[in-house]
């Protein structure tokens, strides 16, 4: 339907086989209403073919984006999980991101999973303006702070060559810590990184 605020659209949904998009909310109108899209178990090795993605991204991913607030103070919380191609020899068994955003402030949490642990973690906290307005990146960037931390525990290094070809064939594990805080025009940086049986293979 049409009104003063845009088009309200109740709720479209398109399925094929496994895969399914929904969509709902108001579209148009000078504020967003609660937009909502969900996808389920999307091919991306489908989507490669349009896309030019990198040769890793396959498997089967799933979104749910809820958007509410308004156009100079969006609300999003988002969560998005991959799953690798069945039978190919991906280095971890399942990706997922989770992003929220309210108050000038972008929350991300990225973890690679492998036999029920975390391979690698990545978490962040970044002060930047995403209205929904056209701003310059330079007033995009707040100045306050900046929190960043990534954690590898022992991803075997054998696993990522083998199903990567073009990268080089190192073996053993590694394990690190990298935290980077400050704001964006100073920004300090401690890393700890340690890697165990480190080699080359044949």
């Amino acid at each position: 339907s049409r009104d003063a605020q845009g088009i309200r659209l109740a709720g479209l949904a398109l399925s094929h086989a496994p895969e399914r998009f929904e969509l709902a909310g108001t579209f148009g109108g000078r504020e967003p209403q609660d937009l909502r899209l969900r996808l389920s178990q999307l091919d991306l090795t489908f989507l490669q073919r349009f896309l030019s993605l990198p040769e890793f991204v396959q498997g089967r991913a799933s979104l749910q984006a809820p958007l509410a607030g308004t156009a100079a103070a969006p609300l999003l919380e988002a969560e998005m999980l991959l799953h690798p191609e069945a039978g190919r020899r991906a280095p971890f068994e399942q990706l997922r991101v989770m992003l929220a955003y309210a108050q000038q402030q972008l929350r991300s949490d990225l973890r690679l999973r492998q036999a029920n642990r975390d391979l690698l973690s990545i978490t962040a906290r970044l002060p930047v303006d995403l209205s929904l307005r056209p701003l310059p990146l330079a007033q995009r960037l707040i100045r306050a702070p900046v929190a960043l931390q990534l954690r590898a525990k022992h991803p075997d290094l054998a696993v990522f060559s083998r199903w990567q070809p073009g990268w080089p064939g190192l073996s053993g594990a590694l394990e690190a810590e990298l935290t980077v805080q400050g704001t964006y025009p100073v920004l300090e940086l401690e890393a700890d990184v340690r890697v165990q049986q480190l080699g080359l293979q044949k």
